[in-house]
């Protein structure tokens, strides 16, 4: 199940199986006929009606997606059953970054740590793997700078808030 913010509007949205084009919208069924112009373009018939569909941006992180309907910009965010339950236990928040500190975004166990002590990162790089709700999440460098400090351990628990790592 994702729900689909769009503009001013909410969906709910259930896929069927791996396909995109039959589900339910709003628990009414849907079909789709979906043709790929291009890797950003695409034409859509849905209920008779045909649609010119183009992505203009995707952030992955936000999961925020900009498209032209038939010309005209419409803002989507799209959220699945993880990210709703992550928001709604207070957890969806993005990693703060308070005195060079980066802290765990939520319990979990540290999966793999990608840098070491000494290491120079940019903003955006993945720095470690936090394994938390049988998922694992990729822990992104708020900014650009050096490794001063590993504090956690791979294998080992981590509690919400915890230090992870430190920047010089």
């Amino acid at each position: 199940m994702y729900t689909a913010h769009i503009n001013n509007n909410t969906y709910q949205i259930e896929f069927e199986s791996n396909t995109l084009q039959k589900g339910r919208l709003n628990g009414e069924p849907f079909k789709l006929d979906l043709i790929k112009d291009s890797e950003t373009e695409f034409h859509l018939i849905k209920a008779n009606n045909s649609y010119s569909v183009e992505v203009v941006s995707v952030n992955h992180d936000s999961k925020e997606v900009v498209l032209k309907l038939n010309g005209i910009i419409q803002h989507l965010t799209l959220k699945d059953e993880i990210d709703e339950l992550l928001k709604n236990m207070g957890l969806g928040k993005s990693i703060k970054h308070d005195d060079k500190e980066i802290k765990a975004p939520m319990p979990g166990m540290v999966g793999k740590i990608l840098v070491k002590a000494g290491d120079s990162v940019k903003k955006g790089d993945i720095l470690l793997v936090l394994e938390a709700m049988k998922m694992e999440n990729n822990i992104k460098s708020p900014v650009g700078g050096t490794i001063q400090a590993i504090i956690c351990k791979v294998g080992k628990a981590v509690e919400k808030s915890e230090i992870l790592l430190v920047f010089a």
